[in-house]
């Protein structure tokens, strides 16, 4: 089938977020412009788009970039009218670079390169692959609508035989000839990996394996021009979401193995340890919160592996991954301390309950989520869960401060009754809606259950099992039966 070529042609607006170093004597004159008109010198890294510099065009309709320092290696762009047109430039040397273009239409189809070698290059070898592709076009009428169509597809693919033949041919030649340019690495980069047939046919996991292994053959790790354009980041990201197993224990094997390659590519490693990170902070499937833990555990405890980032910024990340440490997947759940609704308010503690696996609410009667949360989880206690051995530890996480160290309990359900009225309000929701599970309050701060389980916002939802330990979390209502079911299903199967 046709394959797409990235030619880095794309229209949009773009936010600049920082000025880098200089270094560079690029003139770059569009014709029709006036004296003063703003044209920026822009750069690509990881996901973003940065600022190098800005000037305002001569007198002679001429934007000179000049600097004393060379510039970092990688694609930049050139930015006008209002940041709505671009055109790129890749930059591998320290070469003078002179473009002239118009505004007509887009600015790389009457695009003049009159100083710089690699630049040429580059459009020429793109205008060549944008003639080659038209020819694609010709066989429109034959191009399968479903690939279930066998026959369609063989007579397409076999027409469009030749051109895929003279595209392959182009990539190779450049590649061949313009061994340093940085659209060779790029055409490099993006070769599909060759996976070959597994040594038995038994060896169902074979491909994936080979696939996942070889993922990064095209990666070298003493150039880092790469992670100056748009598709390391790309490739990073379908690596992380696509290739690597939803696991936590995996996913930071690979991480880390990855990373130790790039004790030459800062930039690249910086970089790649950010997105690992980052990505899993508030992952959408659960327990991968732990890769953000395992790595920050592993590369911002020692500023020295992460030397980028300052101390009010690590001892935030650090202190986040020890929060989020406490709530981890299959770790000993927190004790909860609460109180029950009575004048004495007695106690009633998380580990005292009995029960195959339980569910544990944390909730405010004043939350409108709760409030329409709460009722759907008391209707699948009283349908499902209590008749299978399940209890559910409400805990509301309203509290008053008191405002002093030792008060008693008798000034506590004053204070609590009166003062913010929440244990009236949480009271009198238990009893609209008859919740006979264990209802409980922290009315002083007893269970530090915020750090504990993470909590903040509400309501929240773990599932811990016969030991206390947290078997799931942050579950809707709808997920639960389901959940168990597996659980139960699973622990039958144990014995």
């Amino acid at each position: 089938m046709k394959k797409n070529i990235y030619l880095f042609i794309l229209i949009f607006t773009i936010p600049f977020l920082a000025i880098a170093q200089k270094g560079y004597n690029i003139e770059v004159k569009i014709k029709d412009f006036k004296v003063g008109e703003k044209i920026t010198l822009g750069y690509y890294f990881g996901n973003g788009k940065y600022i190098q510099d800005t000037t305002r065009t001569n007198s002679n309709g001429v934007a000179v970039f000049k600097g004393d320092k060379p510039l970092d290696k990688g694609m930049y762009m050139i930015i006008f009218a209002n940041n709505t047109k671009f055109f790129d430039l890749p930059i591998s040397t320290n070469d003078k670079i002179v473009v002239e273009t118009d505004t007509i239409g887009w600015p790389t189809e009457n695009l003049v390169v009159k100083e710089g070698a690699e630049v040429a290059r580059f459009y020429d070898f793109n205008r060549a692959l944008a003639k080659l592709n038209k020819n694609y076009a010709k066989f429109d009428n034959i191009k399968p609508t479903s690939a279930k169509n066998k026959d369609s597809v063989d007579s397409y693919l076999k027409a469009i035989e030749p051109i895929n033949k003279e595209l392959k041919a182009e990539n190779e030649n450049f590649i061949k000839t313009n061994s340093k340019d940085l659209l060779t690495y790029i055409l490099n980069f993006n070769r599909e990996i060759e996976v070959p047939e597994p040594p038995t046919k038994q060896d169902s996991t074979f491909k994936y394996y080979y696939y996942r292994n070889h993922f990064w053959d095209n990666l070298d790790f003493n150039d880092e021009r790469i992670v100056r354009t748009p598709l390391f980041t790309e490739k990073l990201n379908f690596y992380i979401t696509k290739v690597l197993p939803p696991v936590s224990d995996t996913i930071l094997k690979e991480a880390t193995s990855f990373i130790a390659k790039m004790k030459n590519v800062p930039d690249m490693r910086k970089y790649t340890i950010h997105t690992f990170t980052t990505k899993h902070e508030n992952p959408e499937i659960m327990g991968l919160d732990a890769v953000f833990v395992g790595m920050v555990e592993t590369y911002y405890l020692d500023s020295t592996l992460s030397p980028w980032i300052s101390k009010e910024q690590r001892d935030k990340i650090v202190k986040r991954a020890g929060t989020m440490s406490n709530a981890i997947l299959g770790r000993p759940a927190g004790e909860l301390i609460g109180r029950d609704s009575s004048r004495q308010l007695n106690t009633k503690k998380l580990s005292d309950v009995k029960a195959k696996y339980t569910i544990v609410v944390f909730w405010e009667s004043t939350c409108g989520h709760c409030q329409k949360t709460l009722p759907l989880l008391d209707s699948l206690y009283k349908a499902y869960l209590k008749p299978n051995g399940i209890e559910v530890y409400a805990m509301s996480i309203e509290h008053e401060d008191f405002g002093k160290k030792e008060i008693t309990y008798e000034e506590a359900y004053q204070v609590a009754t009166t003062k913010p009225n929440y244990m009236k309000s949480w009271k009198a929701f238990i009893k609209k809606h008859d919740l006979t599970w264990i209802n409980v309050h922290d009315p002083f701060n007893e269970s530090d259950l915020r750090k504990k389980y993470d909590i903040y916002s509400t309501p929240v939802i773990y599932i811990l099992d016969k030991d206390k330990k947290i078997a799931a979390k942050r579950l809707a209502v709808d997920q639960i039966k389901d959940f168990l079911e597996r659980s139960l299903e699973r622990d039958r199967n144990k014995k």
